[in-house]
This record gives C-alpha cells, sequence and structure tokens, in this order.
C-alpha cells in the first residue's frame, strides 16, 4: 500500500455565512435594544432568545474570516479543519478510521468511524483544486471490488411510488421563493411589533406588499407553483434495487448480491396513525469494511403519509417479500460496523 505524500486542499473562504450571522446578531441587537427602552413591551424575551442563537452561530462562523477550511493528508492520516465537521475543531483521521471515500466533480464523501459510530460526511468541492487530491485519497484507501452480477428470476421490473415530492426537493427547486422570502417576512415582523409607530407601519406594509406579490406570482405563473415535482420510488430490476428520496442526491442503487437483511416495520403510537418503514442492509462492495442500513418511510402518494387504510402497510410488506425473494445473499456477510440513513419524514 502506498503512503500517500503530504498534501492541503483548501476550501474557498466563507465570508458570506459569516457576515450574514454578524449582520443578523447586529439587527437583532438593536431590536432589543429598543424593546428595552421601550415602555410596557414584552417582546424582550422573544428578542434575547432569537439573539442568543444568532451569537452562537456568529462566534462559530467568524473563525472562518480569518482563515481557510482545509483538508489535509499525510501518512498518518487525514487532517480537517471544516464546518462539516461535528464540534467544529480540527480533527484528526487516522486512515485506520476512514472506511470509504469517493469524489465527482462537486463533492467528496468520506465515511469514517467516531469512536462506536459511523459518520458520514460530504464536502462541497466545487471552486477548489482537488483532483490530484482526490486522486491521491483514493491510491491510499483500498480499491473497491464491485459485486459480480448474478442471474435472478425476476420475470419484469417493479416500480412502486412510496410518497409524495418531499420538502428538500421543494426547496432545492424553489430555493428564492421557499426560503429567502420567508426570512423577510419574519425579520419584518420582529421589526413591527419592537419599532416604534412610524416604522412598524412601514414594516407593516413591506409585508403586506411581500405577501401581494407572492399571490401574484402564484396566480400569473401557476405552472411553476404546481409543477409536478419528482416522487421518491422504489424500482426492481435485474440489475438490483434502486431507490430515490428527494432533491439533489441521486438514485441508490443496490446489486442483489449486496443485500444482507431486508424487513418492513409497522409503528403505531397513541397520538399518531400507523407508519410504515422499509429496512434495507447492504454491504457497498465486495471489500467494504461496513454495512449500510437504509431506512425509507413508505406510504401512498396523495395521502401525506397518513395510513388510515393499511394500503401503505401492505405496500412495505409486498416490497420487502419481493426483494427477499430475490437476494441470493441474505444473512451471508460479515457482521461489520454499520452506517444509519433514513429516508422519509
Amino acid at each position: 500500500m502506498q503512503s500517500p505524500k503530504t498534501m492541503t486542499l483548501t476550501f474557498p473562504p466563507r465570508r458570506r455565512p459569516a457576515l450574514l450571522a454578524l449582520g443578523a446578531t447586529a439587527i437583532l441587537a438593536f431590536l432589543l435594544w429598543r424593546s428595552m427602552t421601550t415602555p410596557d413591551s414584552e417582546n424582550s424575551f422573544y428578542c434575547a432568545l432569537l439573539l442568543a442563537y444568532s451569537g452562537y452561530t456568529a462566534s462559530r462562523e467568524v473563525r472562518y474570516l480569518s482563515r481557510r477550511e482545509t483538508l489535509r493528508l499525510d501518512s498518518r492520516g487525514l487532517t480537517i479543519d471544516h464546518h462539516r465537521f461535528p464540534g467544529w475543531r480540527i480533527r484528526h483521521l487516522p486512515w485506520a478510521d476512514v472506511l470509504d471515500q469517493h469524489a465527482d466533480a462537486d463533492h467528496l464523501t468520506l465515511i469514517w468511524r467516531d469512536g462506536a459510530r459511523l459518520r458520514e460526511t460530504r464536502l462541497n468541492l466545487r471552486h477548489t483544486r482537488s483532483a490530484d487530491f482526490t486522486a491521491t485519497l483514493a491510491r491510499y484507501l483500498p480499491r473497491p471490488v464491485p459485486w459480480p452480477p448474478v442471474t435472478i428470476p425476476l420475470q419484469e421490473p417493479h416500480h412502486w411510488l412510496i410518497g409524495d415530492p418531499s420538502i428538500r426537493t421543494a426547496l432545492h427547486q424553489y430555493a428564492p421563493e421557499a426560503i429567502y422570502q420567508p426570512l423577510i417576512l419574519v425579520f419584518l415582523a420582529i421589526a413591527a411589533l419592537l419599532l416604534s409607530d412610524y416604522n412598524s407601519a412601514l414594516a407593516t406594509y413591506l409585508i403586506i406588499a411581500l405577501i401581494a406579490h407572492a399571490a401574484w406570482r402564484s396566480h400569473r405563473l401557476p405552472q411553476r407553483y404546481r409543477a409536478d415535482l419528482p416522487r421518491p420510488y422504489i424500482r426492481l430490476d435485474a440489475d438490483g434495487v434502486h431507490y430515490w428520496h428527494s432533491l439533489p442526491a441521486a438514485e441508490t442503487h443496490i446489486p442483489w448480491a449486496a443485500i444482507d437483511a431486508v424487513r418492513s416495520e409497522q409503528k403505531k403510537t397513541s397520538e399518531f396513525l400507523p407508519t410504515s418503514h422499509l429496512h434495507l442492509t447492504w454491504r457497498p462492495y465486495t471489500n467494504a469494511g461496513y454495512l449500510r442500513h437504509d431506512t425509507l418511510r413508505i406510504a401512498l402518494p396523495g395521502t401525506a403519509y397518513q395510513d388510515r387504510d393499511g394500503r401503505a402497510c401492505a405496500r412495505c410488506d409486498d416490497i420487502a417479500a419481493h426483494i427477499r425473494q430475490n437476494s441470493p445473499a441474505l444473512g451471508l456477510h460479515p457482521a461489520l460496523p454499520t452506517l444509519k440513513r433514513r429516508y422519509g419524514p
């Protein structure tokens, strides 16, 4: 196994999140001061809570105004200084704790051991010179060995829709309307409560104008706001199991020989209707040092994930039975650390 030379990948500066957090903190501090100096004000407590959260976020983001995020590799492992890693601190990962990596043009995904659990971290590679770094990283870690094709008695592909378009998909497609406009409305609503009569009236007029603008766009462009967003699905064919849940994630493909366990689960509590989940445990490739355990929420389209008549439960059992029938290696994979991931609300 070849030891890598020392290399450092430098990420673009995070000035915008830090400046936004500092700006929000300054605005909330001003609003808190105005509310405290205003007689009979009852909004100081809520404004103080928002200020505490904004100040905490700003304190975490401001460190990247003076230094860049980096990912460094050498003969001992990886050293990461990045906001996506838990704890927001510089972390060193020995090579024994780095179980897998996958890189494409835009992202680097690392699967690593954090004590007794496994974590998956996805780093944005856009605007970085990462080709040499990812090539060196791939040469050091074990080369994945794909699963050989197997012959199964599946007569024809099966395809199930397993829910409605997710909130993540809607946010990914309509990000400006779905995120920034509600944030502006929230700030204006706070200002309307805390500022003087003149400024409060101005904020109220701006709120009305934004709501009217949103209603006008919804009326004028119904095809944009009522578009048929892609729905989550599961498909079985000769190559294996394919499923997709929400943007911007890609479709997941599991070869038949990789599946170690499958089961359906129905949960019922006194407060909510029953929910159905499909559990899939599989090994990504033949020499992978870990298993994946994916939990998929199963529902019928148009039901808002409410299984009132048990049809979602029956569909979940049907999917599990078809997968179990065509999986030749159930229970034959070794016991390995498991990376868990959940799809659906």
